[in-house]
């Protein structure tokens, strides 16, 4: 099995709705181990490819293709979403490329994203909903374009108009998606007066079923603006942890200039915001606003939380004169600087930092022309891996399954199930008990002793294959059948499409418009399923203690 940060926690149960609802929709395809795709751009700012780094093994030395993909332009930054990564083209570039991470030079599409009539949309990020629907800010225009990563094309947009500034934008930036709602950072700059940070930046919330703005105030919005405020000017960066249920945004402030008259203006930090109360709060302070005062980390130039205990923020005291300090995301507690990083160039601010599978943190060193492979539990660096050229954004395929997203109670309270898929993303991961299912045809004769078990594998290929390992807590009968769930009923899943590790733990092959596909959708594969067998002698607790709802019961039964 793939190795996994090992601190979890349980879904909540007010989500189960959520869940259910869009539980049947998973693509798949087996893949490779997992790999890192960097972003990387000459010294001169002449040009740009990209390099693909193994993984595996931790402590080195990793295997790596450099300089993949030449352009004539240096303004990318890279995305990725199962096995696919996406080179988006910024400035002036406005460019859009979908690769498979095991033909990392050939790409399945490259489009253009440059609206008619527009010098420059200037496209910041790619934010997945699924493998069929995602946002791509559009820092030059006042529209968030809503697209189909299948072929890039655009599909929808969002209206951000009323964050505009002087300058008639609001500088989206970036985000994250939570629980069916889109968390959009504004950096809301001043492009007329030099990026001027004049005002604090805002998080605009969309749900991502209905595309329509969320109202997080309560009915009273501030200056018409419907969208949570900031303490804090120029976000960078934003992350949400699963662990406590956090959302961490890095806000810059203004970066201290080469010219002295351009000093840099403290107004940043690290902001906490809670996803469900629409509330933020200052954790880190960079310290007193304007030039004169204490600033012991200069500006928050990036912020990368690892767990509810442990995050890190780079420090930027000037151009090439970075470090790197640990905090407390749960106290805002600051520790000192990591002598390793002191005086690098550091890149985090554009994601120049991610979490592989094996817990270590990845980070973007220009200047060493190298990607910094560190071990948050040592705070020591694992190994510097050459990257050529200056590397930038990083990017792994598939991405790592953050703490808390691959676990779940069981709905009958026997333990913990665990999924792990082989490639893709794992999603909308719930237990549900069988009483749910009160009319589905052909029930097993054997009770569900764990319940039944849905998530979704998406970001593979469409019509592609993909291996999920599932681990029960209550060890496997001699007479256990598993059975999947559909409109039609209950189905006996076939032992040649499983093999079963121990008693415990089993491999599904799971194959994207086959039979045992309740989605219709190419790429999207709906797996409802479970052990049906005869129960221990003395089971671990008594009852059914479902945490599932209704709404499951409807989308998997076609009502």
């Amino acid at each position: 099995m793939r190795k996994h940060i090992v601190k979890w926690m349980a879904a909540p149960a007010a989500l189960a709705c959520a869940v259910c609802a869009a539980l049947l929709c998973a693509p798949g395809s087996a893949a490779a181990a997992q790999k890192a795709v960097v972003q990387t751009t000459q010294a001169d700012w002449s040009g740009a490819a990209h390099a693909v780094v193994d993984v595996q093994p931790a402590g080195g030395p990793r295997g790596s293709r450099l300089d993949l993909f030449p352009a004539a332009t240096s303004d990318w930054i890279i995305r990725s979403y199962g096995d696919y990564f996406y080179l988006i083209g910024r400035y002036f570039t406005d460019s859009l490329a979908k690769f498979h991470v095991n033909a990392p030079e050939t790409p399945v599409y490259q489009v253009s994203v440059l609206p008619q009539g527009v010098a420059s949309a200037n496209p910041h990020d790619l934010i997945f909903v699924n493998a069929n629907k995602a946002y791509m800010p559009m820092y030059g225009l006042t529209k968030c374009w809503i697209i189909n990563p299948q072929d890039g094309a655009q599909t929808g947009e969002l209206d951000l108009s009323a964050y505009a500034g002087s300058d008639g934008v609001p500088e989206m930036h970036a985000g994250t998606i939570v629980n069916g709602r889109l968390f959009l950072l504004l950096q809301r700059l001043d492009q007329n007066n030099g990026w001027d940070p004049s005002v604090n930046g805002y998080i605009a919330v969309f749900d991502t079923a209905t595309d329509q703005e969320i109202d997080t105030t309560g009915g009273s919005p501030p200056n018409g603006l419907k969208g949570i405020g900031l303490p804090g000017r120029n976000p960078q960066t934003i992350q949400y942890l699963p662990e406590n249920g956090m959302i961490y945004v890095g806000c810059t402030g203004k970066y201290p200039g080469f010219d002295p008259a351009n000093p840099a203006l403290y107004t940043g930090g690290i902001v906490r915001v809670n996803p469900s109360a629409y509330a933020a709060s200052l954790l880190v302070d960079d310290g007193p606003d304007g030039p004169g005062g204490d600033h012991p980390y200069g500006a928050v130039a990036g912020v990368f939380v690892v767990s509810a205990a442990k995050g890190y923020f780079v420090g930027y005291k000037g151009w090439g004169d970075n470090c790197l300090f640990p905090f407390n995301p749960s106290t805002g507690t600051v520790g000192s600087a990591i002598p390793a990083f002191s005086g690098k160039n550091l890149v985090s601010n554009e994601t120049g930092a991610a979490l592989d599978e094996n817990g270590l943190l990845w980070i973007s060193s220009p200047k060493d022309h190298s990607v910094l492979v560190f071990n948050p539990a040592t705070e020591t660096v694992d190994e510097t891996v050459n990257t050529n050229l200056n590397p930038g954004t990083i990017a792994f395929c598939p991405p790592t399954i953050p703490p808390g997203l691959n676990e779940v109670n069981a709905a009958t309270g026997t333990g913990r199930v665990q999924v792990e898929p082989g490639s893709g993303v794992l999603s909308n991961f719930a237990s549900y008990p069988s009483y749910n299912f009160p009319n589905a045809a052909n029930k097993p004769p054997l009770p569900f002793v764990d319940g039944l078990v849905g998530f979704t594998v998406d970001g593979v290929a469409p019509g592609g294959a993909v291996d999920v390992t599932v681990t029960f807590p209550t060890a496997r009968s001699q007479d256990a059948v598993y059975y999947k769930l559909d409109a039609a009923g209950y189905t006996v899943f076939p032992p040649a499409l499983y093999t079963p590790v121990d008693k415990h733990t089993v491999v599904l092959r799971l194959t994207d418009g086959d039979a045992y596909d309740t989605d219709n959708a190419p790429g999207s594969i709906g797996d409802p399923g479970g052990w049906a067998m005869s129960p221990p002698a003395q089971p671990a607790t008594a009852g059914d203690s479902g945490s599932g709802g209704g709404c499951f019961v409807d989308t998997v039964l076609g009502r």
